[in-house]
């Protein structure tokens, strides 16, 4: 779909334009696509509370000439949505080209009801309800729709910002925005428990919407507060368990969908998880091959949604136990030995939906050089009965050597040191296809050049000779 719209916005240097905006009076096409704001873009532990449709007005320059005056200023404003998060504000310009901006509470000087000239200009409604926000910095992320590393803007003397809020009064929103803000001021053992506490109370509160049942002759079973997980991602809603389908409710409008829903027939298959070290986790997995990931609150609560939801009728294709099947599909060639690897890691307690317990899969070869290969040579493959660690002599007896003139008294002793897996490992091979991940686990940076994935050989070579370097595939 292509909209048109009055007023093209330019983004300009940091130094060349203090107001980060200059308007064009001219026509242009711009695409109307999905929020570019997702949890990726919030720092870790961070909570997201709400957003509101806004604008925002770009603010005279006191030292350039000419600056834009309050008159065109709200001719020129820029139309998105503020969002409310447990550590900062972010602003998302409908204009894809305009970087999504971040103001951490940690950064803000102070949010108040700005009453200027502005408001002479202002619908009736919208009068007295100017949010003036004073930051020293903002974070600058996904302009032009792109995963860039995170500009960092320092702003000093601090700079004002202004947004009016198109359906929500500004008291509002002050109310929670400056409860917030003087949290962050708070010693961090204190802040994490305030927080809870506000969040607990909040998911307490809300209840699953049954207006969204798509069928009147759904019974309810089963209702209990849960986390979505996806990677680097923990999506708190409410979850319902119907005598026909299974339901999620995001606690926020983060999702295409207010309520997600997947029919009971389609589940093949159920499997307990890990989830941060405690066995609160399910994955659910459908016929079309994908899977669901659920925290609980507890592992009795997962217990119960896994009795309840096997016992259901119209669960009919949900299969309780088919280790042996799968095995017996393997060795008579029914199944691909990428689909029986990706099986044990299932049975492992691996999934793709958690980056700190991925599927991993071993060197299998072991000759990244020759143009052909010669399966019925043992050099062409790896040793198999041996980690990646102890396939090397050599640096075998460095580690050997290492443990052996480690103190006993001081910690645990230990081989290696470093994992055969991590999130951080996860990303290395995946960077160019999940690049907001790794910006997301790397505080808005990408690792240094010379530590990305560049080449299977190259890997290869350093999983073996690198004494900091165990990682399989």
């Amino acid at each position: 779909m292509t909209v048109y719209f009055k007023y093209s916005f330019r983004t300009e240097s940091f130094q060349d334009c203090p107001d980060y905006i200059t308007c064009d009076p001219i026509m242009f096409v711009a695409s109307r696509i999905k929020s570019r704001f997702s949890l990726t873009l919030l720092d870790e532990g961070e909570y997201y509370f709400d957003d509101f449709a806004s604008f925002y007005y770009l603010t005279p320059s006191p030292v350039h000439v000419g600056s834009l005056s309050d008159e065109e200023a709200f001719k020129k404003r820029v139309k998105g949505r503020l969002l409310l998060c447990s550590g900062s504000i972010l602003f998302d310009p409908e204009d894809t080209r305009l970087p999504v901006w971040k103001f951490r509470f940690v950064d803000v000087v102070s949010m108040e009801n700005w009453r200027g000239n502005l408001q002479s200009s202002l619908p009736g409604l919208a009068k007295a309800s100017v949010l003036l926000l004073r930051a020293s910095q903002v974070v600058e992320m996904k302009e032009n729709n792109q995963n860039a590393p995170y500009k960092f803007k320092k702003l000093d003397p601090p700079q004002d910002f202004r947004f009016t809020l198109s359906y929500v009064s500004l008291d509002v929103f002050l109310k929670q925005a400056q409860g917030l803000h003087r949290l962050s001021r708070l010693p961090r053992r204190e802040l994490e428990a305030t927080l809870r506490d506000t969040i607990q109370e909040r998911e307490d509160y809300s209840q699953f919407d049954h207006s969204w049942l798509q069928d009147i002759n759904e019974r309810q079973v089963h209702e209990a507060r849960a986390l979505r997980i996806t990677p680097l991602v923990r999506n708190p809603g409410r979850l319902l368990l119907t005598t026909e389908r299974l339901y999620f409710q995001p606690m926020n409008n983060i999702e295409s969908v207010p309520v997600n829903s997947w029919a009971l027939s389609s589940i093949v298959r159920l499997a307990k998880r890990r989830h941060a070290l405690r066995h609160v986790g399910l994955e659910i997995f459908l016929e079309d091959s994908s899977s669901i990931f659920l925290a609980l609150q507890s592992p009795s609560e997962r217990n119960d949604l896994q009795r309840v939801l096997s016992s259901l009728p119209a669960a009919t294709n949900l299969v309780q136990n088919d280790e042996s099947n799968m095995l017996l599909k393997w060795m008579h060639g029914l199944v691909s030995n990428f689909d029986y690897l990706m099986y044990l890691n299932s049975q492992a307690g691996r999934t793709v939906n958690d980056l700190t317990q991925y599927p991993v899969f071993p060197w299998v070869l072991a000759d990244y050089t020759s143009t052909s290969l010669d399966l019925t040579n043992p050099d062409t493959f790896r040793d198999l009965s041996r980690p990646i660690g102890a396939l090397n002599p050599a640096r075998l007896q460095t580690f050997l050597d290492r443990y052996a003139e480690m103190p006993d008294d001081t910690q645990p002793k230990f081989l290696y040191g470093t994992h055969y897996s991590t999130p951080a490992y996860v990303l290395y091979y995946l960077v160019r296809r999940a690049p907001d991940y790794m910006l997301r686990l790397q505080n808005g940076k990408f690792d240094a050049p010379d530590r990305l994935f560049h080449s299977i050989e190259e890997t290869w070579t350093s999983v073996l000779s690198n004494p900091a370097d165990v990682k399989e595939l």
